[in-house]
């Protein structure tokens, strides 16, 4: 029997981000934001003062929920009760 490859072997990004955004009344704090990261890669997130980043980082950690779009992990998708799920699910450097 074949050994099934490991995703990130295949090219499937450890984390993609399509389509993610959040709002409040009246405030688009996070426009639509795609992202893709790679296994073995190094990312950096750069914008200037009210860009998002740190409202991009919440929804992935799982402190804020998004308003529209999907987190996958491994090609599989993910919704986050709270920053303890997204932290076993994803902020584990070593699965990245």
């Amino acid at each position: 029997m074949a050994e099934t490859p490991w995703p990130g072997a295949l090219g499937v990004p450890a984390v993609s981000v399509k389509g993610l955004t959040k709002s409040y009344p009246g405030v688009a704090a996070l426009h639509p934001t795609d992202l893709d990261i790679r296994h073995g890669v190094i990312h950096a997130l750069v914008g200037e003062n009210g860009a998002g980043k740190s409202t991009f980082l919440k929804i992935i950690a799982g402190a804020q929920p998004a308003t529209e779009g999907e987190i996958r992990i491994f090609g599989e998708e993910v919704t986050f009760a709270g920053p303890r799920q997204a932290r076993r699910l994803v902020l584990q450097p070593q699965l990245l």
